[in-house]
């Protein structure tokens, strides 16, 4: 209310008429009034309370010095344009004539102040999949371990409740409207969002590499392929060498691509950290190579880390270990996320005495990790746990 009565003494105008004329107007929202007697009729839905087990229908009620508090009629559409004016925020592209600037509409949409309790573990809540939740400037930031950063807000009245989401990296977003007295919408459309979310499996946000990134990238293919003492010290900066001398790192790459059967000459699942990483799977007939480079930050950047590690394919005696062991080993994540399902991507492996298997269940991805004697065959370590989070959350 303070706040309303400021903007009505600073303008020299009513707040309900500095709302709509400053913005209301201006982008679009022709059925987002104060009064139900702006709109057309038809478009109104009386709320309803309830008493002694009966619903009552309520009056309307009329714009004063709780506007400032909301009470705004509005339609989904009307806060689609609302929402989509909220992501637009973050596009990197110029920005259009929204008469709220860009950074103020960012700092909305940032957490500054953790709301306890400030965590929710992964599948405590069928509604979470793990998260962090703080107020921004007038709306909630909610950082999911998968998805990244969801804004919104719910909204109370006497004969409504309301509430309004969006994924800032996708841009997909819910409104649930009801007309009672303070319904939970929130439940509902956040629910509603996940299961949106995780049909699409949206990412958590996109990282637009360097051209230096990209570059690096093909060079270093090129490398595998045939290496070039030129070629790799230009491309490295001086502490790679001493990190580990460029001949021992031939060396090493070379008995990788050997451990995997030869390169196939194909890459899979290319992740973006930021604008100066990389890493990749560079793919044989028997394993891949993983691979995580990263630039130095100057003109021209250069490659000043590069990590690489070999997985080996589980041979046959080893690939049956693995489908027996499975479903008794994945049991309790089963419970939890279930059914789980073993996929053909694999983490770590040599072959023939260890090896981690993605596993994929309605909601997590999860890791399923063997170990055995090679000689006697004997299983010393059946497990499954959660994947690293980072794995779903940093990519291109």
């Amino acid at each position: 209310m303070l706040a309303g009565r400021v903007v009505s003494r600073v303008t020299g105008i009513y707040f309900t008429d500095f709302v709509r004329t400053r913005f209301l107007d201006p982008l679009g929202m022709k059925n987002t009034r104060f009064s139900d007697n702006e709109l057309d009729p038809s478009l109104l839905t009386r709320g309803h309370k309830k008493v002694d087990g009966s619903w009552l229908p309520l009056e309307f009620s009329q714009p004063g010095e709780f506007s400032a508090l909301g009470g705004l009629f509005s339609t989904v559409e009307d806060l689609a344009i609302w929402i989509g004016g909220m992501g637009s925020a973050f596009d990197p592209h110029p920005d259009t004539n929204h008469p709220l600037s860009r950074a103020s509409r960012r700092e909305m949409q940032q957490g500054y102040r953790i709301i306890p309790p400030s965590s929710r573990l992964p599948f405590s809540d069928p509604a979470s999949d793990g998260e962090t939740l703080a107020y921004g400037f007038g709306l909630v930031n909610e950082s999911d371990v998968r998805f990244g950063v969801t804004a919104g807000h719910s909204g109370g009245y006497p004969g409504y409740g309301s509430h309004m989401r969006w994924h800032l990296s996708s841009g997909y977003g819910v409104i649930a409207l009801a007309n009672a007295t303070y319904a939970w919408a929130s439940r509902v459309g956040k629910e509603s969002h996940l299961a949106l979310l995780r049909q699409l499996d949206v990412r958590s946000h996109h990282v637009a590499s360097w051209p230096a990134t990209n570059s690096a990238h093909t060079s270093i293919r090129k490398l595998f392929g045939t290496w070039n003492e030129a070629d790799a010290k230009s491309l490295f900066s001086n502490n790679v060498d001493l990190d580990q001398p460029l001949e021992k790192r031939k060396e090493s790459i070379a008995h990788g691509i050997t451990s995997i059967g030869g390169l196939k000459g194909s890459v899979d699942s290319i992740r973006t950290p930021s604008a100066s990483q990389l890493s990749w799977n560079e793919m044989g007939q028997e394993g891949h190579l993983n691979v995580f480079i990263q630039l130095t930050p100057e003109n021209p950047p250069l490659v000043q880390t590069m990590n690489i590690t070999t997985v080996q394919y589980p041979k046959e005696n080893l690939r049956l270990i693995v489908q027996s062991q499975f479903v008794i080993a994945s049991s309790t994540a089963s419970a939890l996320d279930g059914p789980l399902a073993l996929t053909n991507e694999y983490v770590r492996g040599d072959g023939t005495s260890h090896v981690t298997q993605v596993a994929r269940g309605v909601r997590g991805t999860w890791h399923y990790t063997v170990k055995i004697n090679p000689v006697t065959e004997e299983v010393l370590e059946s497990s499954v746990i959660l994947a690293p989070t980072n794995e779903t959350f940093f990519i291109n």
